[in-house]
């Protein structure tokens, strides 16, 4: 069987939206009959609740997990919802890990439905911008708090560079994160401060997506989606990866579905395509 584990605390969540299309969709779906370890495959809404040591024990017994969490691309918004209601959104899923680390050849329909352009990469910004994820994936990927990951970075990165650093945080308001808490605090886009940015350093936080479109090179840890078009040794801030990014953005747009994908059972194809 595959054990969906649901958000309990909360039964509206948007997390259990996804784990309702999974209950559909998905070969052998039902619903975890307790928040514990129970020796099958499983799918997961981020960190929540209890989450992380399901998943850890997952990991240790070498059971498959599917990690779902907010998109590359496309994502749910409150305010864009209350503007457009059928506007459609993705969410992103990984088979054993929280985000794909390496590049499956995909063709390139479902990126172009995206009408994003991938910018020419920029190579005379100035500043590093350093911009952390969630606390909890900070944990994930690097064992630090986001307060500790923040000054070992930047201490470590001013052994090699003498630019000028910059810190974005993930914006947090109202009960929301990203864009939207972005809009609510009033707190400028993030694509709208790379103009004088040289390279972005992260964890594992979404914004590479932005930083990579709009041509800023960036670091960032072993667990990141973005591990394969950018660098992770920040010794070498100086000297940027600038590799072709288009495969890269080929396969993250295989690695996210609506919710008729998921009910539909491609998302199940694709995240268990033979690699």
């Amino acid at each position: 069987m595959f054990n969906l584990y649901y958000n309990t605390d909360k039964i509206t969540s948007k997390c259990n939206w996804v784990m309702n299309s999974l209950l559909k969709g998905w070969p052998d779906a039902q619903l975890a009959t307790e928040r514990k370890y129970l020796g099958e495959p499983a799918a997961f809404w981020g960190f929540i609740q209890n989450n992380w040591h399901i998943i850890k024990q997952h990991q240790e017994e070498e059971v498959d997990w599917y990690f779902w969490d907010m998109p590359y691309y496309g994502r749910w918004s409150r305010l864009a919802e209350a503007l457009i209601p059928t506007k459609d959104f993705y969410w992103r899923a990984t088979r054993n890990g929280i985000h794909e680390t390496k590049i499956v050849a995909r063709p390139d329909d479902r990126f172009a439905a995206w009408n994003l352009k991938i910018e020419p990469w920029r190579k005379k910004g100035e500043s590093i911008l350093v911009a952390s994820s969630s606390d909890t994936m900070t944990r994930w990927a690097t064992g630090m708090s986001v307060d500790d990951w923040e000054q070992h970075t930047i201490s470590y990165l001013k052994k090699y560079t003498k630019r000028p650093i910059v810190i974005r945080r993930k914006p947090r308001a109202e009960g929301t994160s990203g864009p939207d808490a972005a809009k609510l605090a009033k707190i400028k886009d993030f694509k709208y401060i790379l103009d004088d940015v040289f390279a972005v350093v992260t964890t594992v936080s979404m914004c590479m997506v932005e930083s990579l479109i709009k041509g800023v090179p960036s670091f960032c840890s072993p667990y990141s989606a973005a591990k394969q078009v950018s660098r992770t040794d920040l010794s070498l801030i100086e000297t940027p990866l600038y590799p072709d990014r288009e495969p890269w953005f080929n396969h993250i747009a295989y690695c996210q579905f609506t919710h008729n994908e998921i009910e539909s059972g491609v998302a199940y194809k694709c995240l268990n395509k033979k690699k």
